[in-house]
């Protein structure tokens, strides 16, 4: 389906171009929100409510089943997410990419995933899937070890050396491993015979690629001393961590439903205190990794994949920074433009492999070797940029020409040697950012016709 800020026309006109009607494509209507159609646009709730309606009436799917992905955090992260259905933000195209950090309205919202292709869509679909039935499988052999085979030793060994727990006893609030064993002990000594358990419901949470929750409730059936016992709607919650290549239990909370708190309680506080010890232990966890998730969208709509530099966006930012700093301040700095010569040559003697080889050891090689205040970015295919704060001409052309020398002497392995041309420029009072590249330009296409591999100043 589809959730879309769409103007009537939009749907005609795909259909025009591509000669496909949107269900062509995949697009269910009955699972599609066209705000056109509503007169209800996102960042509202209702259009992906109305989604949301159609993916359960037609295939059965419950929100956190479903996985939305958009480019806007506001417009499409926070909607999706408040409806309780996972998402996945977009940072492929960094032209169309919303962080809008700014906006305060929306701390802590941040998506479950970050994409850059959308081939990686049904990898996060297919790794989520494997997740939740590892930690299935790990949950059925550690209740088969407790329950049924009464399996001291091989029961304990799910927990994990820091697990904590609250069990249904008085006294079954643990935060040692040794603890744990204490009262494991103490249970297997008191009901040695198997316990039979029916499963009620369970249910999976993936929390990230090492955690999740698995909650369940069960009847269970046994023979103590003699005596018939059943208890009715034991309810767990077990916290699994990945250690290596096991799942263990870091925290277990069990309890039946019950009225009966102590004499001082009007609530049972001591069993929500042991509760919110675990809720805020994942909130805290899950706080660190909305902030990592953050982190790397900036770097990805910032950094060049290829080559690990700054792309053209960042360099766009900085040069309008520079070009504002330098109007206020009546400062200086220079711009310089580097093409690879004859890299297509490259490319169809070598293959764009090798290609690829040379663009990232030709932006090692001069990111090693520019000034530290200087930013070096990639402008677009095999053209580099360098923006050198307070250089005069003088100055730019020696980083030029340095620059220069230190590209035609390397040895770039299978090629052997490769060399650049540079057109070199600094900013002139009343320069925008497109007069000041432009000028860098001609000066880099006057190098072309002077035979490549030199530099000139405009």
């Amino acid at each position: 389906g589809i959730v879309s800020n769409a103007q009537f026309y939009t749907p005609l006109i795909l259909e025009a171009l591509l000669g496909q009607a949107p269900a062509a494509w995949g697009l269910e209507p009955g699972c599609s929100a066209w705000s056109y159609v509503l007169g209800e646009a996102k960042p509202s709730t209702r259009p992906f409510a109305v989604a949301l309606h159609g993916l359960a009436q037609q295939h059965g799917l419950q929100p956190d089943q479903v996985l939305y992905v958009g480019n806007d955090r506001r417009n499409d992260i926070w909607p999706a997410s408040r409806l309780g259905m996972r998402t996945a933000l977009f940072a492929g195209d960094a032209r169309s990419l919303r962080l809008r950090e700014q906006d305060r309205a929306l701390d802590g919202v941040s998506p479950d995933r970050v994409l850059t292709e959308l081939a990686q869509i049904p990898l996060i679909l297919q790794s989520t899937s494997v997740l939740e039935q590892a930690l299935r499988n790990t949950a059925n052999a550690y209740f088969n070890a407790y329950f049924l085979q009464r399996d001291y030793h091989r029961a304990t060994s799910y927990l994990s050396p820091s697990a904590q727990g609250v069990g249904t006893g008085v006294d079954e609030v643990v935060y040692t491993e040794a603890a744990f064993r204490r009262i494991y002990a103490r249970d297997f000594q008191q009901a040695p015979n198997p316990i039979h358990y029916e499963e009620r419901s369970s249910h999976i949470a993936v929390l990230s690629a090492s955690a999740g929750i698995v909650t369940c409730e069960f009847d269970l059936s046994t023979i103590i001393e003699g005596q018939a016992l059943k208890l009715n709607h034991l309810r767990a919650s077990l916290v699994f961590a990945k250690h290596g290549a096991r799942w263990l239990i870091e925290h277990m909370h069990l309890s039946f439903p019950s009225t009966d708190h102590e004499a001082d309680e009007s609530y049972p506080i001591k069993e929500l205190e042991g509760r919110n010890q675990v809720l805020q232990r994942l909130v805290e966890q899950r706080t660190q990794e909305l902030q990592a998730a953050l982190t790397e969208i900036k770097y990805l709509a910032n950094t060049d994949k290829l080559t690990g530099i700054p792309n053209r966006t960042k360099i766009d930012d900085v040069l309008n920074r520079e070009l504002q700093r330098a109007e206020r301040h009546q400062c200086r700095f220079a711009l310089i433009l580097l093409d690879i010569d004859h890299f297509k040559r490259i490319n169809d003697e070598f293959g764009h492999l090798t290609g690829d080889r040379v663009l990232q050891e030709l932006a090692s090689l001069v990111a090693q070797r520019v000034r530290q205040s200087d930013t070096f970015g990639r402008w677009g295919g095999e053209e580099f940029v360098v923006l050198c704060p307070e250089a005069d001409p003088e100055t730019a052309y020696f980083v030029a020409n340095t620059l220069r020398q230190q590209i035609a002497t390397h040895c770039f392995g299978e090629i052997n040697h490769a060399t650049a041309s540079f057109g070199v420029t600094t900013y002139a009072l009343g320069d925008t950012a497109e007069s000041i590249v432009a000028r860098a330009d001609v000066a880099l296409y006057r190098s072309k016709q002077a035979g490549r591999n030199c530099v000139t100043l405009a």
